[in-house]
């Protein structure tokens, strides 16, 4: 939008809009009848056992606002929940394609995570009585934490992280003497940061294994878990506003990889592709293929 006129842009937004509006038209005929109940029946909101978004939802919005309030419309709180849904498969479809990238890049990591994959698996079927993995028997697959790990340091969605407003009247002085105004948005550059070669040694190579616990050797080393930000690792945020579903996140894009390992023979890509920059956005490139094809039954669960 930056690139049209501040006169032109209502026109030029409501034509680019029209495919958002069109799938939200969709969307909406599932999500309105089932608002328009819970609002009708907010007395049974009270009770904890509903467990619903959409649940929780109404009943913010009755304690938030006044009845009259289009915040409590049906219309509203449909496009609440899009709008989470959106976040939520954007980014973790995006990390997923660039994990999914750089391990069959890597034949060796391949090799190595599949192994692994098979052996929660068989671990699974032995112990349970279903072959389904929940998030207790995901923290046993380091090696696949680690590889999404170190995908998301060298490919983070957003290289421009941490935006922060100064508020204070005064503004605020760095520690080199740069005085920031009031009203000036500050950023860190999470790519140099991911990319610091005195952080990371070969700071652009894809090493799987950077964050595992321990090292080839069978040494304990200090690192850290996929779902864990910190200063030098910026793909979460950092403090209270880390990403508060990052959880659900990881745990999400290992089922998925570690169900493609498992279940599927993937030919191995001769080099990794390229990832596309759209302004301050790096996405996986969209004309990459991959050649999949399922593994014999005896070996799919």
């Amino acid at each position: 939008m930056n690139i049209f006129p501040t006169w032109l842009k209502s026109a030029v937004g409501s034509i680019l809009t029209i495919p958002t509006r069109l799938a939200y038209r969709k969307c909406s005929s599932y999500l309105l009848p089932s608002f328009t109940h819970l609002i009708s029946h907010t007395d049974e909101l009270a009770s904890p056992s509903t467990g619903l978004y959409s649940s929780w939802l109404v009943s913010n919005s009755t304690k938030a606002f006044p009845p009259s309030s289009p915040e409590r419309t049906p219309n509203i709180l449909s496009s609440r929940v899009m709008g989470t849904n959106f976040a939520s498969t954007f980014t973790s479809a995006i990390t997923t394609c660039n994990l999914v990238l750089d391990i069959f890049s890597h034949p060796d990591a391949a090799a190595l995570l599949r192994d692994e994959v098979v052996s929660l698996n068989l671990k699974t079927e032995k112990n349970t009585d279903t072959n389904s993995w929940d998030h207790s028997q995901l923290k046993h697959l380091p090696r696949l934490d680690s590889a999404l790990r170190e995908s998301m340091r060298l490919w983070h969605l957003a290289p421009k992280s941490l935006a922060r407003k100064v508020i204070h009247p005064d503004g605020i002085t760095l520690p080199d003497n740069q005085h920031m105004p009031q009203g000036i948005t500050l950023c860190i550059s999470a790519w140099g940061v991911h990319h610091d070669q005195n952080l990371y040694p070969q700071p652009f190579e894809f090493i799987h294994d950077r964050f595992m616990p321990h090292s080839p050797e069978g040494e304990e080393k200090k690192t850290a878990a996929a779902v864990e930000p910190d200063g030098n690792f910026l793909s979460w945020g950092v403090g209270k506003h880390a990403c508060p579903g990052r959880w659900f996140a990881v745990d999400l894009i290992k089922i998925v990889v570690g169900k493609i390992l498992l279940n599927y023979e993937v030919e191995m890509l001769s080099e990794r592709p390229e990832n596309v920059w759209i302004e301050y956005n790096v996405i996986p490139p969209p004309s990459a293929t991959l050649s999949v094809r399922r593994r014999k039954a005896h070996s799919v669960i």
